[in-house]
């Protein structure tokens, strides 16, 4: 039971990160797909739900979820299309995450916070490559989803709290 629900939060994540992509695609750099990718892109989307209501389900890592995915395409030839697709759009969210950060560090919020919520923002801006300048913009507010449920991909586990506050408390009211 626990393996199917892990599964499910796993689809449901890249779904969501895969509608939001698709939604904002002109804001990021362009990815390339060959027919059978522009179809996987559409059965991911198709497993966008909506989990927040279930406290903790977002909380699937990204290697975990494209175990749980693999087990579900259940398709050697079709997986490696889902992976590049996933590992995609986890990378240039991550740019965007980072250069978030680094704004937040900027602001006069970053004095008031935790040093764990410091430690948070440090690991964050490291997923800002060294040319930011390719990295899109994106109001805070609407990547504030998105982004918790990165939190896992990027961050040791201790801080995974601390991560899904700071998005709530400087991401969402801006």
């Amino acid at each position: 039971m626990l393996n199917i629900l892990k599964t499910t939060a796993g689809l449901m994540k890249f779904g969501r990160l895969t509608k939001f992509y698709m939604s904002n695609k002109k804001n990021f750099p362009v990815l390339r797909l060959n027919c059978a990718e522009e179809d996987v892109l559409k059965v991911i989307i198709s497993w966008d739900r909506k989990f927040e209501q279930i406290d903790g389900l977002q909380h699937v890592e990204h290697e975990d979820a494209k175990k749980c995915l693999a087990k579900y395409v259940n398709d050697p030839e079709m997986i490696t299309h889902y992976f590049r697709v996933v590992d995609f759009i986890k990378y240039e969210n991550g740019k965007v995450l980072g250069k978030l950060a680094s704004e937040l560090e900027e602001s006069d919020h970053f004095t008031r916070m935790t040093d764990e919520e410091r430690m948070v923002v440090n690991e964050l801006k490291s997923l800002v490559p060294k040319n930011s300048r390719d990295v899109v913009n994106l109001q805070r507010s609407k990547f504030a989803t998105i982004a918790k449920l990165h939190i896992p991909d990027v961050l040791p586990k201790h801080l995974w709290k601390f991560g899904v506050r700071i998005v709530e408390k400087y991401f969402i009211k801006k």
